[in-house]
């Protein structure tokens, strides 16, 4: 029942299981199923849409290493922003996986996940099955370019307004971030949002990946916000 009366709980659960419905609506994973056919249908032969589908899987296999080796530089919500902007579904499947098992409350932690699990593989099942459906409702352009797009671009606003940094973070920092109501956490990671985007642009790349200046400001800002209301 902590799931619905702990508001710290209750965001944590709701937001983390729509970026995943986002993720997975993105048809990363129906795309990669069907790339074989897909190919076949712009004029490639058998056993050219075979080859490029092995490279399709090993192209997600190596974008996998960005994530592993910068995760913790560059930060989870910022990394999974540029990875769904440019592609990069590999690093992007990386970062979906490790933020749902940093901000879920340690004692919740078990079942947390399993509802993250089910929300994956439930939304891979519909995204995969109905993919031949959607894809003669909509043609190939519609569906690539307008669906499937357009949730990327969705999931791209929700996880920059929603989806708060923990690179850095401890658990009670983490909880901190969590208790906040949802109209101060929006605000909070849209002036994060905007500062670091302003460290990008006057190319400030060491302030903008700097651990112990983020952790500074971060103490000082929101060290008081321990509110649990919702």
């Amino acid at each position: 029942m902590d799931f619905f009366t702990v508001p710290r709980a209750r965001r944590a659960i709701i937001y983390t299981n729509i970026m995943v419905f986002l993720g997975q609506f993105t048809g990363i994973n129906a795309i990669q199923y069907y790339m074989a056919t897909l190919m076949q249908q712009v004029g490639f032969d058998n056993k050219q849409s075979v080859f490029i589908l092995l490279v399709g899987g090993g192209s997600l296999l190596l974008g996998t290493i960005p994530a592993i080796l910068y995760i913790e530089k560059f930060g989870r919500r910022y990394l999974i922003s540029l990875s769904n902007k440019s592609g990069s579904q590999g690093t992007y499947i990386a970062g979906l996986i490790v933020i749902p098992s940093e901000i879920y409350p340690i004692y919740l932690r078990l079942y947390s996940m399993e509802t993250s699990d089910v929300t994956l593989f439930l939304c891979s099942f519909l995204v995969t099955y109905f993919f031949a459906q959607i894809q003669e409702a909509m043609s190939r352009i519609g569906l690539t370019l307008g669906f499937y797009k357009g949730i990327a671009v969705l999931g791209w606003f929700y996880q920059i307004l929603f989806m708060s940094e923990t690179k850095n973070k401890t658990l009670e920092e983490i909880d901190i971030i969590f208790s906040q109501p949802t109209n101060q956490l929006i605000k909070e990671n849209f002036r994060n949002a905007i500062v670091t985007a302003n460290d990008f642009v006057c190319f400030k790349w060491g302030k903008a990946f700097s651990p112990v200046s983020e952790s500074n400001i971060f103490r000082k800002e929101n060290g008081h916000k321990t509110e649990m209301g919702p």
